[in-house]
């Protein structure tokens, strides 16, 4: 049984980080004041990332919030 434990762990290492890591981005987007207001990017491993177009796509936010509604059997929690 170590031996697969062995395995699972090698798998699932490199999505893993320390708190510390993982909080940094959050430190830096909500204290440097040149970010302050700013939308359109994302941190990640500590590096800004643009949004993806797909991001600003009115019709699949729709699509993909008419959808998740209906599978979580959600459907009035007011307007976003």
């Amino acid at each position: 049984m170590r031996g697969m434990h062995g395995v699972i762990v090698n798998l699932i290492k490199p999505f893993l980080q320390s708190a510390e890591k993982g909080a940094l981005n959050h430190i830096v987007m909500t204290s440097d004041l040149q970010y302050i207001g700013k939308s359109g990017f994302y941190w990640e491993h500590g590096k800004r990332k643009e949004a993806s177009p797909l991001s600003y796509d009115n019709n699949l936010k729709e699509s993909v919030w008419d959808y998740a509604s209906k599978v979580t059997d959600i459907n009035d929690i007011g307007v976003i």
